[in-house]
């Protein structure tokens, strides 16, 4: 008796959560329709030789050290995440990572990108469990 009685609560259990998971799918807008998204303005500042390189191009033959300011205008460390194309149909981009830097030397990121790639660039914030709500800084290889 009592195994079907839990049976029951689990079953109950198990029902109200995938009524949850189709009342959020339901609101999901149709394929093919845009959602406007609220943009997040960037948390850090990168800079290359001490000039701001946010949101700007940087030439894929660029020499020098990427290093990276919070809104305090203090130097941290950070992440960062080059995104690259093969340029092969229904191939998934490459992402290649440097993880918890204080400063790096841009040629160790160039060297693997090509022109158009995408670069990502985001405050470290480790193992804290800290959130932070903002975007990444970014910048396109030219």
């Amino acid at each position: 008796m009592n195994r079907i009685i839990i049976f029951i609560i689990i079953l109950l259990f198990a029902k109200n959560i995938f009524a949850g998971t189709t009342m959020i799918l339901a609101k999901d807008p149709p394929i093919g329709q845009s959602i406007e998204k609220k943009k997040l303005p960037p948390c850090v500042s990168a800079f290359l030789n001490e000039k701001l390189i946010n949101g700007k191009g940087v030439s894929q033959d660029a020499e020098g050290t990427l290093t990276v300011e919070n809104n305090d205008d203090q130097k941290i460390y950070f992440n960062l995440t080059l995104k690259t194309n093969l340029n092969k149909k229904n191939e998934p981009p490459i992402y290649l990572r440097f993880i918890k830097v204080s400063n790096l030397d841009i040629r160790r990121v160039l060297d693997y990108a090509k022109i158009g790639d995408e670069v990502y660039i985001e405050q470290f914030v480790g193992t804290s469990g800290a959130t932070i709500n903002c975007a990444p800084s970014s910048f396109i290889v030219t």
